[in-house]
């Protein structure tokens, strides 16, 4: 089943080419053939259909207000073959647009979002006349926001009281012009970038399909610390710095990596991530993707070498961003404690303490009795 037009509205006529054809190799006889649309069409097409043959019916419609939209039209045959309970059916249909006579419509997507303060992103503007009538002074119009600054677009554009202005000239049923503007962003937040369509035709100014978008503009930035557990370090220790990145930014960083570049004083142990060798020689840890607000945090543990004030150096880059840290560290001589001097030899192991404060009594009160006597001798001489 054909229509020869696939637009239309109320108060057109559509002409309806109906076709049945046998592509076997009997005789096909004649139930019954409906159409949606003409009713019962059967009147129009032969009660045998010789195998091969073919035979077709025309008729107009007029299309009457309140049609269904789209206007979808099904023409059904039944056939039977002679002394075979067989039911050859078979059904085609034709779909017509019933669009006004004046329509268009718009749409707009960004190809970066969200960017970043200073990026740049293309505006893809697509306009279509989606009615079954040319449009004329076809003019299109874009608000760009002030947080954005227009750079270039693929059609020349004209601005009028600040907004960026198009003319399509004429436009037939059906055609679509695509505009690309570019336009950098210059101030971090959510903006709304309005386009819109107007035709002389047109009931309304304009018409706008998804006529915002809404972008969210930032600034990358990620921070990277480091911090020893032990400072000053004797020659021996163990030593173990706890690196921690972060996306202290407003966008999504990517491909994000951290390399600690250890000095001659410390020699690497381990980590608890798995690192890698870049190519100037400092230990590296991948860590991809990091979202807003998201963290990392891993340790490297080493051994004190050699003493010294040394700065251990650790770097965070992603593709948006980098920053640097260093962790200063004191290395000193291993300290030796001082020998514990002997017990003397005074009291002798095993002999009971208290023994000896009785001799040294008794030995004090001997010597003062002594002295008592010298001193009375004498009194009497």
């Amino acid at each position: 089943k054909e229509a020869d037009n696939y637009r239309s509205k109320a108060g057109d006529s559509i002409h309806y080419t109906v076709t049945v054809t046998n592509n076997g190799d009997v005789d096909l006889n004649l139930e019954s053939a409906n159409d949606t649309l003409a009713g019962n069409i059967a009147g129009n097409f032969s009660g045998v259909l010789a195998a091969g043959g073919s035979e077709n019916y025309e008729y107009d419609y007029t299309v009457v207000a309140g049609d269904p939209d789209p206007l979808l039209n099904t023409a059904e045959f039944h056939y039977s073959i002679t002394d075979l309970p067989n039911d050859i059916t078979d059904s085609a249909s034709a779909e017509v647009d019933l669009g006004p006579d004046y329509e268009v419509s718009i749409d707009k997507v960004d190809t970066l979002d969200p960017i970043m303060e200073g990026e740049w992103t293309d505006y893809v503007i697509t306009v279509t006349n989606t009615g079954i009538k040319p449009l004329t002074k076809v003019r299109l119009s874009d608000s760009m926001p002030g947080a954005f600054s227009f750079m270039s677009s693929s059609a020349q554009a004209a601005v009028d009281n600040g907004d960026l202005v198009w003319n399509l000239g004429t436009m037939k049923p059906g055609d679509i012009v695509e505009v690309t503007v570019r336009a950098r962003a210059n101030k971090f937040g959510e903006h709304l970038n309005v386009a819109e369509v107007d035709a002389v035709e047109l009931e309304q100014p304009s018409l706008a399909d998804e006529p915002t978008v809404v972008e969210r503009v930032g600034a990358a930035n990620i921070k990277v610390t480091k911090v020893d557990d032990v400072d000053p370090a004797e020659v021996g220790d163990t030593v173990t710095y706890t690196i921690k990145v972060e996306n202290t930014g407003d966008v999504k960083l990517t491909n994000v990596r951290v390399s600690d570049t250890l000095p001659p004083e410390l020699a690497y142990k381990s980590s608890d991530v798995a690192l890698t060798q870049n190519s100037v020689d400092a230990l590296e840890a991948s860590f991809g993707d990091l979202e807003v607000g998201d963290s990392k945090t891993f340790k490297v543990v080493t051994t004190a070498q050699t003493t010294g004030r040394v700065k251990n150096v650790v770097t965070a880059t992603a593709d948006e961003a980098a920053d640097t840290a260093e962790e200063p560290t004191v290395i000193i001589d291993a300290i030796v404690d001082p020998p514990t001097p002997p017990e003397p030899p005074f009291p002798p192991t095993g002999f009971p303490v208290y023994l000896w404060w009785l001799a040294a009594l008794s030995i004090l009160a001997t010597g003062t009795g002594l002295e008592v006597s010298s001193r009375r001798r004498k009194d009497r001489e």
